[in-house]
């Protein structure tokens, strides 16, 4: 019997053994996916007949085995057994939460069609995980033989056996039995080139890996029910219709942010160090597990309590906008193409969120499932954004506070899948303060143009983040007192010139389609007449905003004439003339506006109100108490980094700007969406200066008093 590779090679092979298993895994939920859709293509019949993907998994699987369960055959066929029932645990236990039992959601054999001989689909399987077990020698042959050879020779062998699976795909038996080369082919090929020697933890591709293996079925019935218009189930069996690559995004991202999820509190449990797992106790291995778990939480919020409709107002808006673009047609008014057909120029809104969702729209996704989920994935950069910054202000156990809170806040995971810009806008404006601490501690120029560059990608979101260039941008460079004056002024120009060519091109774009300047949007000048009119300046409705004005307007003076930028002015000069006429009232409807953006005026009115946004009444009341907690929390976290030498007013510069635009515009809980990031990067930052200030003190207690030295007896003189 030869004898094992040394431990550097074994730990080589385990790492391609995990990459094999990560490939396979990605290309499971392709192969899922296509045996549901009524393919036509050539491409797609050989995907849907594939049996690849398992194949190289119970290869790995077999690897795995021999890995851990030692020279051993027992044990090696133990280990397997505990590796297998797990992975069935998982599985079942996946489709039990979301209600179905089902194994194979398309009804076309899992290993092979069921027309296989079953003796046949038990030998392949079980040849697999010979093959896996035997691993390490074949290995040793290959790299035996020289090392062009070593190299040339996967390759060839992995492309001979799949053109014979391809020719073979209309005869299920010999199509099984050349699968069967082709696993341990490519298995071999990714052993020889794949990136092994980075000795990096392995945690986020073996959690993929298991994640697509074992929940795939049920990530597909799940998001299946959830397009009833694409969908037909068909003696138990799900059949799809019209695009499928949406559908394969989100059934990969939910299996495999599960599987994230499992092997980080494996590896938690676990508290052992290897070279391929290791406890998720850094910043960098922690975040993909909360960016999974934030995705998984807001997925069962759209599922669940969060799932109103979505085809009216600004959800419609950016809706429709997204699959027009997607067809070519611009930014149009799409209330009126939907009801004539007309193309009339809009600018309504920014151009940022309906041109990221069009994405989506380009790849079939147009339904508003997929475009709720795409939020979601929009939303997601929050949760980076608030790690980073909580990692640059005070370490990794900040940046894993603040990240937990911004997955667990329901003010933010409401925004995220309702079609609403806040989420997207509050992740620019989270990123760009980031940017702001890199560049006072390192001023250099990528860090002012970047900053320049996300201030105005959140302005072509919402046009208020442009506040942030007088209060962020120009008193960062200011007060950078190891520059001189001239580096100052370039920086400062610099930014500022990297925030207007961001936004050039969408201002160029609107000239000549409108009779005015229409720098970002109309919606600005349109809003201030629904702040500032009867409804909103006295009674329940003070510093709120009011549609009803606008529509009584209309019936009494007819709709306004011009383009809708012109209108926009109109609506504008009306609301000016109000605020003018009733200038006395001005101070309290203000501190009325600022005083609901904070919670401190009719608190119970947000609500109350919370159905004008579809927000579900008690989530938004628990958001409420945990904003209250979050705010005293951050107060804290203003002294524990005072503490810490480090400037807390770039932080705070974001609730500057959100008081600034309720006090234009009405105060509201979507306004405050730049700052609620931000709150939980400072409510982490009070948390752990908290922990810090009372560890100090139990040390001080529980340390020794040192002895005093005896008095000494005076001598006379």
């Amino acid at each position: 019997m030869p004898t094992d590779p040394q431990p550097d090679h074994h730990e080589a092979l385990d790492r391609a053994m995990v990459w094999a298993a990560f490939a396979a895994g990605v290309a499971w939920p392709v192969v899922m996916v296509a045996r549901s859709a009524p393919y036509r293509s050539f491409t797609g019949s050989v995907l849907a007949a594939s049996t690849l993907p398992l194949l190289v998994l119970l290869v790995a699987a077999g690897h795995a085995a021999a890995r851990f369960g030692g020279p051993s055959p027992a044990r090696r066929v133990a280990v397997l057994a505990a590796g297998g029932g797990g992975a069935l645990g998982l599985h079942l236990v996946w489709n039990a939460a979301i209600g179905t039992g089902l194994l194979d959601p398309t009804g076309l054999g899992v290993i092979a069609p069921h027309d296989t001989p079953t003796a046949l689909v038990v030998a392949v399987c079980a040849a697999s995980l010979t093959a896996g077990l035997a691993w390490p020698t074949v290995s040793r042959w290959f790299s035996a033989i020289g090392p062009s050879a070593a190299r040339v020779a996967p390759a060839a062998i992995a492309v001979l056996a799949l053109i014979a699976t391809i020719l073979t795909r209309n005869s299920p038996v010999t199509a099984l039995v050349a699968a069967l080369l082709s696993a341990v082919a490519v298995v071999l090929c990714i052993a020889t080139f794949a990136p092994v020697g980075s000795g990096a933890p392995m945690n986020n591709l073996l959690g993929t890996a298991i994640g697509l293996a074992c929940c795939t079925p049920g990530a597909l019935q799940l998001v299946a029910r959830q397009q009833p218009e694409r969908t037909t189930v068909h003696n138990g069996a799900i059949r799809l219709s019209g695009p499928v690559v949406p559908t394969m995004m989100w059934v990969a991202l939910i299996a495999a942010s599960i599987g994230i999820l499992v092997v980080a509190g494996g590896a938690l449990a676990w508290r052992q160090r290897s070279h391929l797992l290791v406890p998720p106790t850094t910043t960098r291995l922690f975040a993909p597990s909360v960016l999974a778990l934030g995705f998984l939480l807001r997925v069962a919020a759209l599922l669940t309590v969060n799932d109103a409709r979505r085809d009216a107002g600004d959800p419609f808006f950016y809706h429709a906008t997204a699959n027009l673009l997607a067809h070519g047609r611009g930014f149009i008014e799409p209330v009126t193409f939907v009801a004539t057909g007309g193309d009339i120029a809009s600018a309504l809104h920014g151009p940022a969120f309906p041109a990221v969702l069009s994405f989506w729209s380009r790849l079939g996704g147009t339904g508003y499932f997929d475009h709720q989920m795409a939020s979601i994935v929009l939303g997601l950069p929050q949760i980076a954004a608030a790690l980073m910054l909580g990692h640059l202000l005070l370490g990794r156990r900040a940046a894993l506070l603040a990240g937990l809170l911004v997955v667990v806040y329901p003010n933010i995971w409401l925004t995220d899948g309702t079609l609403f810009v806040e989420g997207l806008m509050a992740g620019f404006t989270t990123l760009a303060t980031w940017c702001a601490y890199r560049w006072r501690a390192e001023p250099r120029r990528r860090w002012i143009t970047a900053l320049g560059v996300l201030i105005g990608l959140a302005a072509l979101t919402r046009g208020e983040a442009l506040l942030l260039v007088p209060l962020l941008l120009l008193p960062l460079v200011a007060t950078a007192r190891q520059l001189g004056r001239r580096d100052r002024l370039r920086h400062a120009l610099l930014g500022t010139g990297a925030c207007i060519l961001t936004l050039a091109p969408w201002t160029i774009y609107n000239t000549p389609r409108f009779e005015v300047f229409v720098p970002l949007s109309t919606n600005s000048n349109e809003v201030l007449f629904y702040a500032n009119c009867d409804d909103v300046y006295s009674g329940q409705l003070i510093g709120f905003w009011s549609f009803a004005c606008q529509t009584r307007h209309r019936e009494l003076y007819g709709e306004p004439p011009g383009d809708q930028a012109q209108k926009a002015v109109y609506w504008r000069e009306q609301a000016i003339e109000y605020a003018a006429d009733h200038w006395e009232r001005i101070p309290k409807v203000v501190a009325a506006r600022v005083g609901r953006q904070w919670e401190l005026f009719r608190p119970t009115q947000t609500v109350d109100l919370a159905f004008v946004e579809l927000r579900p009444r008690a989530w938004v009341q628990a958001g409420q108490y945990m904003y209250y907690a979050l705010m005293v929390l951050a107060a804290i976290g203003t002294w524990a980094l005072r503490r810490r030498g480090r400037v807390s007013w770039p932080l705070w510069v974001q609730a500057l700007a959100v008081t600034l635009t309720a006090a234009y515009a009405y105060g509201t809980l979507r306004f405050r969406a730049p700052f609620e990031p931000i709150l939980c990067v400072l409510a982490a930052a009070g948390l752990v200066g908290l922990h810090d200030l009372c560890r100090s003190r139990r040390m001080a207690h529980l340390e020794p008093l040192e002895p005093q030295p005896a008095p000494q007896a005076e001598t006379e003189a």
